[in-house]
C-alpha cells in the first residue's frame, strides 16, 4: 500500500492510543466533578493544556480550549470574535481559497450584516497577495483569517507580513488555521496568530478532538450555552483522554519534524520532477517553496476520479481534492480562486505525504501513474 493521503487524516499513533487508554480505565472521572477523583481528572486536563501550550511554544501567551476539531475551532474563532467585537467594526478578511470550516461560518456572519470580504489567491504562489489584503483593510476591520498552509495546494501564507499590516490596526485579531501546519517546518512561529486551530488527527492524535489557541486578551463569544467547561466557550464534559493523547501524539509529531520534512521533500522532488517533464499531460498547482507535504496537479486529458480510482485499485491511495468536499463532485474552489479553468479545476489530484511513506514509494506511484494514463479509459 502507498498512502499519499496524509493531509486527510493519519492513524493513530500507538503511544497515543495508549495514553487514552490508560486514561480512560484508571482515570475516568470527571473533571468537573468535585471530589478528588474528578480532580485528578482535572489536572490531567490542565497538564495536556499546557503540555500543547508548551510544545507550540505559545505558554506565556496564549491560552488552549479543547474542542472536537478543527471545524469547531474555526467557528469559535469567527463566529466568537466576531460577535463578541461587532462594536468595534464589521469587516472581516480572509481568502476565496480557504477551508469550508472557514468559508461557511463567514456567509453565515454576512447574513448577521458583517462585511466579509474574500481575497483571491495569486496564480503564482497560490496565497493572497499583500497589497490586495493591505487594500481592504480600514478602520472598521475586526478580524483576518488565513489559513497557514493551504489543505490542497501547501502554499504557505506569509503570516509575519500579515502581522505587519496589522500593526496599524490595534481592533484587529489574526486567525490562522493551522491545520496543514502542525510541526511541518512553517517559516514563523505558532504565536504568529492571535488565534490558531488545529485538529488532533492530522497529527496522529485521535478523531473528533481539537483545539482553539487564543491570546489570552481575547475574549470570545460561546457558540453554544451549558456546564460552563473551557473558561464557558465550549460546555460538555471534558475529554480527558483524548487531551492527554492529543499532547503526545503532537509531541511525538515535533521531535519527528525534520526527518518528515526530510523524507516529504525527497518524494515530492521527484513526483514533481516527473509531472513537470510531462507539461502536455499534468498542470502543476503547487506553487514552489509551497510545503514539502502536499503536491497537486490537473489532468489535461483524464478525468481524475476514474485515475484517482485506478491507482486505488493498484493500491495507491490520493485524493481529488478535500476530503471535506471530495463526495460532491465538484471543482476545486481553490484552484478556482487561483484563477484556473473549471475543467482544470474539477480534475486536480492532491498527493500529501507523511512518514507513513518511504522514498521507493515515489518511482512506483511515477510507474503506476505512467500506466494508467497510457491506458484507455474516460478522457476529458
Amino acid at each position: 500500500m502507498i498512502y499519499f493521503d496524509s493531509a486527510a487524516t493519519l492513524p493513530l499513533r500507538k503511544e497515543a492510543g495508549e495514553a487514552y487508554l490508560s486514561e480512560s480505565l484508571a482515570h475516568f472521572g470527571n473533571a468537573n466533578s468535585p471530589h478528588a477523583f474528578g480532580r485528578e481528572s482535572a489536572r490531567s486536563l490542565e497538564r495536556a493544556r499546557k503540555g500543547i501550550l508548551r510544545l507550540l511554544g505559545i505558554e506565556g501567551t496564549h491560552r488552549l480550549l479543547f474542542l472536537s476539531g478543527a471545524t469547531e475551532a474555526n467557528n469559535l474563532a469567527l463566529k466568537g470574535v466576531a460577535r463578541a467585537y461587532r462594536s468595534r467594526g464589521k469587516r472581516i478578511i480572509s481568502s476565496s481559497g480557504e477551508h469550508e470550516s472557514v468559508l461557511e461560518p463567514l456567509k453565515a456572519l454576512a447574513k448577521e450584516g458583517f462585511d466579509v470580504v474574500l481575497l483571491p489567491l495569486d496564480a503564482a504562489t497560490g496565497t493572497i497577495r499583500l497589497e490586495d489584503l493591505g487594500a481592504a483593510l480600514d478602520e472598521r476591520t475586526i478580524l483576518v483569517s488565513l489559513m497557514a498552509v493551504n489543505n490542497e495546494t501547501g502554499a504557505i501564507t506569509p503570516l509575519q507580513e500579515v502581522c505587519e499590516l496589522l500593526r496599524g490596526h490595534p481592533k484587529c485579531y489574526l486567525h490562522s488555521d493551522f491545520t496543514q501546519g502542525a510541526f511541518k517546518g512553517l517559516p514563523y512561529p505558532y504565536g504568529t496568530a492571535d488565534l490558531l486551530s488545529m485538529s488532533a488527527h492530522k497529527f496522529g492524535g485521535p478523531k473528533g478532538t481539537g483545539f482553539l489557541a487564543l491570546r489570552k486578551d481575547v475574549l470570545p463569544s460561546p457558540l453554544m450555552e451549558g456546564g460552563g467547561q473551557e473558561e464557558g466557550l465550549r460546555p460538555g464534559t471534558s475529554d480527558v483522554p483524548s487531551a492527554l493523547a492529543s499532547w503526545k501524539a503532537l509531541g511525538l509529531a515535533k521531535g519527528e519534524e525534520k526527518e518528515a520534512i526530510r523524507r516529504a521533500s525527497s518524494i515530492k522532488a521527484k513526483i514533481l520532477g516527473y509531472l513537470s517533464s510531462r507539461p502536455e499531460d499534468f498542470l502543476v498547482n503547487s506553487p514552489e517553496g509551497g510545503s514539502p507535504f502536499l503536491l497537486d496537479f490537473s489532468l489535461r486529458h483524464k478525468k481524475a476520479s476514474v485515475v484517482e480510482e485506478a491507482l486505488s485499485l493498484r493500491g495507491i491511495y490520493v485524493s481529488t481534492t478535500s476530503a471535506c468536499s471530495s463526495r460532491r463532485d465538484l471543482p476545486s474552489h481553490v484552484l478556482l480562486a487561483m484563477g484556473r479553468k473549471e475543467e482544470e479545476a474539477r480534475n486536480a489530484i492532491r498527493l500529501s505525504f507523511s512518514l507513513l511513506n518511504e522514498e521507493e514509494d515515489a518511482p512506483k506511484f511515477i510507474s503506476a501513474l505512467e500506466d494508467i494514463m497510457k491506458e484507455t479509459i474516460d478522457s476529458l
